[in-house]
């Protein structure tokens, strides 16, 4: 892609499983969240976090990956699993500056 990424690109994704490559979980794009324009004043795009769920069992490492979306589509995200209380699956984030 010859552009930054921006929110409009995984709105449509959302509610969605993509693969990950080179690991065989698949991750549920959970939401796309916003970020304040304050926390990242000069961007080009306005920042946003992608928070996705995947099963407990076994845990993406942080780190970047190749996830692909049930259309095709693919993207290179760096990836990082987060504190998540519920113990029934593992939450992660992209956060886009």
């Amino acid at each position: 892609m010859d552009r930054p990424l921006t929110q409009q690109d995984f709105a449509p994704y959302a509610g969605q499983r993509f693969t990950c490559e080179g690991h065989p979980l698949a991750l549920l794009l959970r939401s796309v969240e916003p970020q304040p324009l304050s926390a990242a004043p000069n961007t080009a795009r306005e920042p946003f976090t992608l928070v996705f769920t995947g099963p407990a069992s076994d845990i993406l490492p942080q780190g970047h990956h190749r996830i692909t979306a049930p259309d095709g589509a693919a993207f290179e995200l760096h990836i990082a699993p987060i504190h998540t209380p519920i113990r029934d699956r593992q939450d992660y984030q992209a956060v886009f500056n």
